[in-house]
């Protein structure tokens, strides 16, 4: 998601003029949002590290991932799979919900 972002922040190739600024603003708000959420303790929101990516492949070998799209996917399902545990002392994951705008990536969600 936040290599998403980034990309969106600084890709102009397939934004009408415009809409810039206006994209690159939301894209920079979601970024801050993200940071936020990451050092507060009221907003329960998780990173993925390149060892749980690792991780992730590994325990669902039957899902390969391409796009981003896919790689936000199987970290949704490997979070589901390790629900019943503690993820890194900060919270126990009785659900993982998937929100996006998104509706390609919400109908792959929902068949899996």
């Amino acid at each position: 998601v936040l290599q998403e972002l980034d990309a969106i922040k600084c890709d102009r190739k397939n934004i009408r003029p415009d809409e810039s600024d206006g994209i690159k603003f939301r894209a920079c708000n979601a970024l801050k949002f993200i940071e936020k959420s990451f050092n507060s303790l009221d907003i329960p929101v998780i990173g993925q590290s390149i060892n749980e990516v690792q991780q992730a492949n590994q325990t669902i070998s039957y899902f390969k991932p391409i796009t981003n799209d896919e790689k936000i996917l199987l970290y949704c399902i490997y979070l589901n799979y390790k629900s019943n545990q503690f993820f890194e002392n900060q919270c126990n994951l009785n659900n993982v919900i998937l929100l996006s705008n998104d509706r390609h990536i919400r109908l792959s969600a929902s068949l899996n």
